[in-house]
C-alpha cells in the first residue's frame, strides 16, 4: 500500500502519534513548526527529517521513510529488517529506530537514525572539501570494507523476505534482454551490447549467493569530508544474488560523475577498493569481471 494523503497538519499529528509509539524513548516532537520536513525522496520512498523529543529532555533529529509505490520491489519492513542485519555485521548502516503499523495510518515506512553527510554523488566525486578521502584511498577502502561486511550477512536469516535473483550472468543478461525487448524498439547499439555480452560474460561465480544490496553506487552512500563513509541508504532493491553485482555497480561510468580516472565511483582506485574487500573476508575479487 502506498501511504495515505493527508493535509500537513494531519500529517504532523500523525506522525507525532508514530514517533511516540515505535521509536523508544521518544515523547513526541520537538517543538517549532519546522519539526516535520519533506525532504527529496526517490521515486520509490519519500523522507522526512523528524525532530523528537526524547524522555530526558532532549531533542533529536532522525528520518522518516515511507513507501511511494502500490508495490515496491522490497517491502518496507523487509527493507529495515535487511538493513538491521547488514549493521550488525559491522556495515555503516543508519539504525532502524522503529517500523510503523497499519493502524499509524502513515503507510508502510520506518524511522531511522539520521546521517550527516553528502549524497550527492557529483559532490564527493567532484568537490575540492572530498579531496582527502578520495586522495588518500580512504572513501574507497571503506566501501570495499563495507560491501564484505553486506555479502556476509546470512542469507537464510532473509529467506522468504527479499527476492532472490539469478547469480549466473548470462541469466542476468537474458533478464535484462527480454526487458528491453518487451518495450518493442530497435536500438542497434543495444542489439549490439546484448550480443557482446552474451559473448563475453563469465562464468557462473565461485562462492554461495550473497546478500545484494542491489544499488551500491555513488549517490546512495553518504559521505563525510573529514571521516569517509557515513552511512549505506536506499536498500529497496536489495535480493540474494551475484556479489559482483554490488562490487561492479559501483564502478559504472554513469556513478563516476565525469572523474573517469577514478573507476569506483569517480573517488577511489580499483586496487583500493577489492584489497579491503578481500581483507575484510570477502571472497578474492576477479579484476577481469569488473
Amino acid at each position: 500500500a502506498m501511504a495515505p494523503q493527508t493535509d500537513a497538519a494531519s500529517f504532523r499529528s500523525l506522525v507525532e502519534r508514530a514517533v511516540r509509539q515505535r521509536v523508544p524513548g521518544t515523547v513526541g516532537l520537538a517543538p517549532g513548526p519546522d519539526a516535520v520536513i519533506q525532504l527529496n525522496g526517490s521515486g520509490s520512498a519519500a523522507l522526512h527529517r523528524v525532530d523528537i523529543l526524547t524522555a530526558a529532555g532532549a531533542s533529536q533529529r532522525i528520518c522518516l521513510r515511507r513507501s511511494q509505490q502500490p508495490a515496491p520491489s522490497l517491502a518496507m519492513a523487509a527493507e529495515a529488517e535487511v538493513m538491521r542485519q547488514a549493521r550488525r555485521k559491522g556495515a555503516l548502516v543508519p539504525e532502524v529506530l522503529g517500523v510503523l503499523l497499519e493502524e499509524d495510518e502513515l503507510g508502510p515506512g520506518f524511522f531511522l537514525e539520521w546521517v550527516d553527510g553528502e549524497g550527492r554523488g557529483e559532490k564527493v566525486a567532484g568537490a575540492a572539501a572530498f579531496a582527502s578521502v578520495r586522495e588518500s584511498g580512504l572513501l574507497g577502502r571503506q566501501c570495499g570494507t563495507a560491501l564484505a561486511q553486506i555479502h556476509s550477512v546470512d542469507t537464510a536469516l532473509l529467506r522468504g523476505r527479499v527476492p532472490e535473483g539469478p547469480t549466473e550472468p548470462l541469466h542476468c543478461v537474458e533478464e535484462l534482454r527480454q526487458a528491453y525487448t518487451s518495450t518493442g524498439t530497435c536500438r542497434p547499439m543495444l542489439e549490439y551490447t546484448f550480443a557482446w555480452l552474451k559473448e563475453n560474460a563469465p562464468g557462473p561465480p565461485h562462492g554461495a549467493p550473497v546478500l545484494v544490496h542491489g544499488d551500491f553506487r555513488n549517490s546512495n552512500i553518504m559521505a563525510h569530508p573529514e571521516q569517509g563513509l557515513a552511512g549505506i541508504v536506499d536498500w529497496e532493491l536489495a535480493h540474494v544474488g551475484n556479489r559482483y553485482e554490488d562490487l561492479g555497480w559501483l564502478c559504472v561510468r554513469s556513478w563516476r560523475f565525469g572523474q573517469l580516472g577514478r573507476p569506483v565511483g569517480g573517488f577511489a582506485a580499483l586496487e583500493d577498493f577489492c584489497k579491503a574487500y578481500e581483507g575484510a573476508g570477502g571472497l578474492a575479487v576477479e579484476r577481469s569481471i569488473l
